[in-house]
């Protein structure tokens, strides 16, 4: 009977089909239906407070320059001698005539900030801009920790462990009582939500086919641009500044649910040896995807890569390919984050009402995330990143025309705002292009060291609000455009990852790049383990 049964089983091996992780996806999804997308619409709340968090600063401590009156006799004097109240009733009005509050003048602003609360105007605008940098020293600081988070613990479990440190957090920012306890809340913040956010994107991709994945980093971009408006609206409905914190704190109320719920990546579990982990996730998604596909037949290749931090990082020096890459694409980011940010944080600047000025950039950056997807179709990652890096340095250039042709626009807001929904894209497309070109067991160190230079350049980014009080606008706009050809430049040596799989190892990383077809070698070496389903 035992050859008989050892027959029988061979058999069985005989009948199933070899596939990696990636042929498995592409034949599990290959459309889209009503499962899936009410599965993408609840694992996308978990970016939801992504926005709110990081752009809260510019409405919490926003200064209206033009909302205070004199009550001192001496300002009065001021006034009758300015060309005329509306000059005279502005940043220069203020700061220039070294003006005291409840002495001098008194904010007639219905709104209050902790800029405002705390003095930090005129010549202390600078403390309101160290509160912006130590968050995004704290977004720096978590996503170099992320490198190990990702790759020890897994995508979704870090997400879940960001999200539920941010949440009190969050609290504890709207009870500051001063600039010190903020800044402490802030760096907390900033250094979890990052690990949040890009844990959800990298758990995504990951379980993303080929065919979805473009598809669905509109997912993560429409909530980008949700969050916008519901910023916009919260601030725009209450009146201090305490209360649009604890506003974001409830969303992330809706953020915890989907990471407690969903299961980790399949490719993370595939590479930890974990096969059964990574079994159980793929039957979900073929039930939720309404696949014929039968995994009773199929033999999951994979290959195990168990590393810790400091293995992981002498790959780099044993493929010095791989190495070149992450070099580029981590300066890639850094120079397009420092573009991005500093449009994001002087959009008050640009246009006398914030909350036109940010509705503006909300709703073009909507309709651009929604074309990005057929563009990305249409030209693929690499190349849209080219065209939206040229259009940014272009319309740098065409900012610097002076021409006002109403009260609240210009020629300079409107440049401005095409060229910041440009570096949008071009950003958003590079962390798609990031993902897809990193080996899934370096995926979280390659993401986290991109990210945390990323995070570098929004540190630096928030001076440029300083830029435009002290000098020419031209300034800020000349350093976006050279910034933008110098990150067009490295952009250049990168391989293209349309259509293309997304590698497992270093070794496969290495295949892709000598493989002019794109496909993945389907040679097994003696490290390959066969999973049955």
């Amino acid at each position: 009977m035992a050859p008989k049964e050892d027959n029988q089983i061979l058999d069985m091996m005989a009948e199933k089909e070899r596939l990696s992780i990636e042929e498995v996806l592409d034949r599990v999804v290959t459309r889209l239906n009503l499962k899936l997308v009410f599965l993408l619409s609840f694992s996308s709340l978990t970016c939801l407070p992504w926005v709110l968090n990081v752009m809260s600063p510019s409405f919490a401590g926003d200064i209206r320059y033009n909302e205070w009156r004199c009550v001192s006799e001496e300002c009065f004097v001021l006034l009758r001698e300015a060309a005329s109240e509306e000059l005279f009733y502005s940043q220069e009005g203020l700061c220039g005539n070294d003006l005291v509050e409840n002495v001098d003048f008194i904010w007639t602003t219905s709104k209050t900030t902790y800029s405002v609360e705390w003095g930090l105007y005129c010549g202390r605008e600078a403390g309101s801009t160290v509160i912006t940098s130590v968050s995004l020293l704290g977004m720096f600081l978590g996503m170099l920790v992320s490198t190990a988070v990702y790759d020890q613990v897994g995508r979704k479990r870090g997400a879940f462990l960001g999200a539920l440190i941010t949440l009190p957090t969050t609290v504890a920012t709207a009870l500051a009582p001063n600039l010190e306890i903020m800044l402490v809340t802030r760096f907390i913040a900033g250094f979890c939500i990052v690990i949040q956010f890009m844990g959800y994107v990298c758990w995504l991709m990951e379980i993303s086919p080929k065919c979805l994945r473009n598809f669905n980093l509109l997912f993560v971009l429409f909530n980008w641009s949700s969050g916008y408006f519901m910023l916009i609206g919260l601030s725009y409905a209450v009146d201090v500044w305490r209360y649009i914190y604890y506003g974001i704190a409830g969303v992330y109320v809706l953020a915890l649910p989907p990471l407690i719920i969903l299961p980790e990546s399949p490719r993370f579990h595939l590479i930890k040896g974990k096969d059964r982990e990574a079994r159980k996730t793929l039957r979900l998604l073929s039930r939720v995807a309404g696949s014929n596909i039968t995994m009773d037949k199929v033999e999951l290749v994979h290959k195990t890569q168990v590393q810790n931090f400091f293995e992981q990082i002498k790959d780099f020096k044993s493929y010095p390919v791989m190495l070149k890459e992450t070099l580029t694409i981590m300066s890639s980011w850094f120079l397009l984050s420092l573009v991005m940010y500093g449009y994001f944080f002087t959009w008050g600047k640009l246009s006398s009402n914030i909350y036109i000025a940010y509705s503006v950039v909300a709703t073009s950056e909507l309709i651009l995330y929604i074309s990005t997807v057929p563009i990305v179709e249409r030209l693929g990652r690499k190349r849209t990143v080219i065209a939206f890096l040229i259009t940014a340095i272009v319309c740098n250039f065409i900012a610097m025309i002076d021409f006002q042709f109403h009260s609240n626009w210009s020629v300079e807001l409107l440049a401005s705002l095409v060229g910041s929904m440009a570096i949008c894209g071009a950003y958003n497309v590079m962390l798609l292009l990031t993902i897809e070109r990193s080996p899934t067991s370096h995926s979280g160190m390659i993401l986290g060291l991109s990210n945390s230079v990323g995070r570098a350049g929004g540190i630096l980014s928030p001076q440029v609000n300083l830029l435009y009080g002290m000098g020419s606008r031209r300034v800020p706009l000349a350093l976006y455009a050279g910034i933008a050809l110098v990150a067009l430049m490295g952009v250049l040596y990168l391989p293209d990852t349309t259509g293309k799989p997304i590698p497992e190892t270093p070794a496969q990383f290495m295949d892709l790049r000598t493989e002019n077809d794109g496909k993945m070698s389907r040679r097994t070496s003696s490290e390959e383990i066969p999973s049955s389903f």
